[in-house]
């Protein structure tokens, strides 16, 4: 135990002499939401950039721990926008959630302008992102206009348009959103769930820019098995792409993940095909927000908070050499790595007790994980200043779309009251503005409402005729399936 203090220690330490951002301790301002959060990395010089979307200002949080506001940037519209730092360091990209317009801020003259010659799709809600050569944004994945996305496309600097990244076998990569998109030296790799399964196992794709075939890589999806990705307490609301999450020179990528009450730092080795893991506690911090590489310092970075409960509104950054031999880093290899035939019959006969005991196990446990899950698909934590809504074991993110978020918040209100049913005109105020079509309002009303029903696995919301006034329509909600914690 004392040797794995010490090496913590090495490995770890934030030193006060000097070592990156050994000073840093950023409160968030009362009434802060870490849902309108964004944050990206400079390669070039290690600053961290902050866009506060609640009132668009952007803080800048140096190596040597300096902080400052570097500018409030005015956008055309309230709209949410994903943030990248160019490769260069020179300039700081935003993009509407759903694709579409791209502004650009240069650090230096701190000045913000528009440089696409598009407009707000609207069309892949919750894509993975990343930059590329000439600062391309490439983008892939998705939720808009009542679809599941699988395009892979990209913002080219020069036409100022999206245009879509040729592949001949597009339709063998899954349909889904909130996926990480990585790009190496050669390669791109996507990690992505079935969009009918959110938050079953990662399925990895990789794409050889040469080739320009998508392959699915089934040694690194066995690999990932039963892991989440990303993070999801409460209150975790923190965005960033994987742009700088790559270690190209040790064949390296790096998620975070969270297993109930555990928060994993996950380094994959592409190539060499083997996991990572190091829990977020054995470095002093909980709730993690970002993770990054930084190629000029060979170090890996992480901001989070630490345990105590009152601390949780201030961030701190940590950074840590990697190395796979310490004793706190689990590593993983690739399944079915196995020296001879008599191993493969160890496992065997190990595989067909451990699913004899499972099967026990679980005829045991159906009963309480019924409760849990079947019947209470919908669980609403209201114990926090922030409500927090958990769907099947997994936290709800509207990735931009707040027509869903909205719809969510009117579930929750109905649940609190205890009102079952609503007038669909009520629902519509809410949603949309007076000047939209009402034949759009129908259309997406319903969409919406599958798409919530399709998540929750039940019927939580049917739309139908008033009991009491058959000229109006109402939504009903099967308050039973929602589970209030206060």
């Amino acid at each position: 135990m004392l040797l794995v203090l010490i090496l913590l220690m090495l490995g770890f330490q934030q030193t006060a002499n000097g070592q990156s951002y050994s000073e840093v301790a950023y409160t968030f301002r009362d009434g802060f939401t870490h849902r309108e959060i964004r944050m990206s990395f400079n390669p070039g010089n290690g600053d961290i950039y902050l866009l506060n979307q609640r009132d668009n200002t952007l803080v800048r949080i140096s190596e040597a721990s300096s902080i400052d506001t570097l500018a409030t940037l005015q956008f055309e519209d309230d709209s949410a926008k994903i943030m990248e730092t160019g490769l260069n360091g020179e300039k700081i990209f935003f993009w509407d959630t759903g694709i579409g317009r791209v502004h650009e801020f240069d650090i230096d003259s701190r000045r913000l302008r528009r440089i696409d010659t598009s407009f707000n799709h609207r069309n892949m809600f919750g894509h993975a992102a990343t930059l590329a050569e000439k600062n391309y944004i490439y983008a892939i994945g998705g939720y808009g206009l009542w679809l599941y996305k699988n395009l892979l496309i990209r913002y080219e600097q020069d036409t100022g348009q999206w245009e879509e990244v040729t592949v001949k076998n597009r339709q063998i990569v899954n349909k889904s959103m909130r996926g990480l998109l990585y790009r190496t030296e050669s390669e791109f790799y996507y990690i992505g769930s079935p969009a009918d399964h959110a938050g079953s196992t990662p399925l990895v794709y990789r794409l050889n820019q040469e080739e320009k075939e998508w392959q699915i890589n089934n040694s690194l999806t066995a690999l990932l098995n039963g892991i989440y990705l990303g993070i999801s307490p409460k209150h975790t609301r923190v965005t960033q792409t994987a742009t700088y999450k790559v270690d190209t020179s040790s064949n390296i990528f790096g998620f975070l993940s969270n297993e109930g009450e555990s928060n994993y730092i996950n380094l994959v080795n592409y190539k060499d095909e083997k996991l990572h893991r190091i829990r977020v506690s054995a470095m002093g911090l909980v709730d993690p927000r970002v993770l990054y590489f930084s190629e000029r310092t060979g170090r890996w970075i992480i901001a989070g908070h630490e345990p105590p409960w009152d601390s949780r509104n201030t961030l701190l950054i940590k950074t840590f050499k990697f190395d796979p031999n310490l004793p706190f880093v689990e590593t993983i290899t690739k399944p079915g790595r196995f020296d001879s035939i008599y191993s493969y019959a160890g496992i065997f006969l190990l595989l067909i007790a451990g699913f004899a005991g499972w099967k026990l196990l679980k005829n045991g446990k159906n009963e309480k994980e019924s409760d849990k899950v079947q019947d209470y698909p919908v669980i609403i934590d209201i114990s926090d200043a922030e409500p927090a809504i958990t769907i099947n074991g997994h936290m709800f993110n509207s990735t931009g779309d707040k027509q869903l978020e909205k719809l969510w918040e009117i579930i929750k209100d109905m649940a609190l009251s205890g009102q079952k049913e609503i007038l669909a005109s009520s629902v519509d105020q809410q949603l949309y503005s007076s000047q939209t079509h009402q034949s759009y309002i129908s259309r997406n009303r319903k969409k919406l409402i599958k798409l919530i029903n399709d998540e929750c696995g039940t019927q939580l919301i049917r739309e139908g005729k008033s009991k009491v006034d058959k000229r109006f329509k109402v939504l009903s909600f099967d308050l039973d399936k929602i589970k209030i914690i206060r």
